[in-house]
């Protein structure tokens, strides 16, 4: 069996050189990676595609991170991101950042380290800094999905957040609530601050003011919705309605119905942003803005593909997908 002592023999290079070049880490001169690359290639030490990978500077391995592997939405997007690379003969390394940032630089170095042809990836709002030296300064092109970070010259593809939260808000408007809650998720990300910018908008064009106290500002996760949801259900006078701002947060806000023994849309009503297959299937399912997450996942995909054949021209750019809302029966008017 051939060794990695045998290539570096056969190329004339130190163990060591050999090494850097065939994990591509660490400096090598070009001379001495073509030499240690024609070896191994010779002697069948890698697999051929390896081999000429190395050679041209292309693992054809596209990296996705995404905020949460459990959310339906992000199941989603990855679908339309695998879909569209294995149209083109790439493959896909899904990773999960758990909505935390140090482990979302973990996930990022270990796919810089896999040296990735790109990027997709959901943030949770910072490593700009470890994304522009790690990547973009390299020209590795990166794609943004469902939320951006302030300042990182990379393209994206976003839903219309703010109109799709005014689209919900209004449906709770049109039955003619007046009080209405608000599980918002977390300030540090796009998303969450998008969604709580269309509720106010939303509140304001009706001239209705808005009242903190209606706001939960928790993490996107469903301990942390089901705290926020009691919060608000539970002052006096109650709101007749609510409006959760992403799946995860329906989910906490339908447990805290089920534990104050609230049925909607009879004692509130409540809209989602982000259709799931539960929000159908429940004794009475939700009103929801759907947003395209599939089609999301395609175009990220197919903008990457663009970028890595010299496509798109210099500058970022953004995709604004539309969403729709889908109306069931948990909307209604308030209880008098």
């Amino acid at each position: 069996m051939t060794t990695l002592s045998d290539v570096a023999k056969h190329a004339g290079v130190s163990v060591s050189t050999a090494s850097r070049v065939l994990s591509g880490q660490g400096y090598v001169s070009q001379a001495s990676r073509i030499r240690v690359v024609d070896a191994a290639e010779m002697l069948n030490y890698a697999p051929n595609h390896m081999a000429r990978s190395l050679r041209l500077n292309r693992t054809h391995i596209i990296g996705l991170v995404v905020a949460d592997i459990e959310n339906f939405f992000y199941s989603q997007i990855a679908k339309g991101v695998t879909s569209v690379a294995r149209e083109h003969g790439y493959h896909v390394v899904l990773a999960n950042s758990e909505e935390n940032r140090k482990l979302e630089s973990q996930q990022i170095q270990m796919l810089a380290n896999l040296r990735v042809d790109g990027l997709i990836f959901t943030p949770t709002g910072g490593n700009r800094r470890q994304l522009e030296s790690s990547f973009i300064s390299s020209g590795i092109p990166v794609i943004q999905v469902d939320r951006r970070v302030r300042g990182l010259p990379a393209d994206a593809v976003l839903a219309d957040n703010v109109g799709g939260a005014q689209q919900a808000v209004e449906a709770l408007l049109d039955a003619g609530h007046t009080r209405i809650g608000i599980l918002a998720g977390s300030q540090l990300v796009t998303t969450g601050k998008a969604r709580l910018a269309g509720y106010r908008r939303a509140l304001e064009a009706r001239g209705i003011a808005f009242d903190e106290s209606l706001v939960g500002r928790g993490l996107f996760t469903r301990d942390s919705a089901l705290k926020d949801a009691h919060d608000i259900l539970c002052q006096r006078p109650r709101p007749t309605a609510l409006f959760a701002a992403n799946n995860i947060l329906a989910e906490g806000a339908a447990r805290a119905l089920v534990e104050l023994r609230l049925v909607a849309p009879k004692d509130i009503s409540i809209v989602a942003f982000d259709d799931a297959p539960w929000m159908s299937a429940i004794a009475h399912p939700l009103t929801t803005v759907d947003q395209p997450a599939r089609e999301a996942g395609r175009v990220a995909a197919t903008l990457l593909l663009d970028r890595l054949s010299g496509g798109q021209g210099a500058e970022p750019q953004t995709v604004v997908l539309s969403p729709r809302l889908i109306s069931r029966n948990s909307v209604g008017p308030p209880r008098r």
